[in-house]
């Protein structure tokens, strides 16, 4: 099994790129909804990335290694949007963002009218700020799943592009 190293790197660089474009953009209010409906997709297409380059260098589908390849894109895409959520959060937490958005939730939960439970006010306020384990956390969660994403994106490109490239067509289920 011969990686492609030179779709792989291509493949990285679409990772890292879109990690760093969605994870940024789901910090961003209304923009972060879109970003987060988006994401999944996103991480599957760097999947998809690989074996696309891979197929533009003239290679023939072999699943295996575009799995591979695939998943090996999504983990490192894993781990720069861990990274740049780790960033992100150390810098809301200089700016005091996490703080205040964490007095705006308070006081929208009071005029609400809402009974909140005791302790409740002093533990949000410990938990909103930077944590190093929170950080590790997502990192490693980021690695994990977005291999995974990546993985199914680049197993629906390989299937499509072995079907094409084997000549067979099926009938549509009616």
């Amino acid at each position: 099994m011969d990686f492609n190293t030179s779709a792989l790197l291509k493949a990285l660089g679409v990772g890292a790129a879109v990690a760093v474009v969605l994870t940024i953009g789901t910090q961003i209010p209304i923009v972060g909804l879109v970003c987060c409906c988006v994401a999944w997709l996103g991480y599957g297409a760097v999947g998809i990335s690989y074996g696309y380059f891979a197929d533009q260098d003239g290679e023939p589908v072999d699943m295996p290694t575009w799995l591979l390849g695939g998943a090996a894109a999504g983990a490192m895409a894993g781990l720069v949007s861990g990274v740049v959520y780790g960033i992100v959060l150390a810098i809301f937490q200089v700016l005091g963002i996490s703080a205040a958005a964490t007095a705006t939730f308070l006081e929208q939960m009071e005029g609400t009218g809402a009974e909140l439970p005791p302790g409740f006010t002093e533990q949000i306020v410990v938990s909103s700020g930077f944590s190093l384990v929170s950080v590790l956390i997502a990192i490693c969660g980021r690695f994990f799943l977005y291999a995974l994403l990546a993985t199914i994106g680049a197993l629906i490109y390989a299937l499509i592009k072995d079907g094409q490239q084997s000549g067979s067509t099926t009938a549509p289920a009616v």
